[in-house]
């Protein structure tokens, strides 16, 4: 698509020209699908972002949506508690 056609090789010279060590293109990939995830995008969404034919490759990314659980569960709950107590 960009006529990059060995983008191992790209990535090594924009590590060795920033100076930046120990950081690889899986952490961009987990890094992003972390932030899609919390951002609220479904997985069968982020599946093609990512370029995966399966969706059992994208599933391996679920366990990034336990703080989008954590978030949601705290506000439902909290919704709750407020109906229970006599508002809307």
């Amino acid at each position: 698509l960009l006529g990059i056609k060995s983008p191992r090789h790209l990535w090594r010279k924009i590590l060795a020209d920033t100076g930046i060590e120990d950081l690889h293109l899986y952490d961009l990939r987990h890094t992003f699908a972390s932030l899609a995830l919390d951002s609220g995008v479904p997985l069968d969404q982020l599946g093609p972002l990512m370029g995966h034919k399966s969706t059992a490759t994208t599933h391996r990314y679920a366990h990034l949506l336990t703080t989008r659980a954590r978030a949601v569960s705290k506000l439902t709950a909290e919704a709750l508690d407020s109906h229970a107590a006599g508002g809307k």
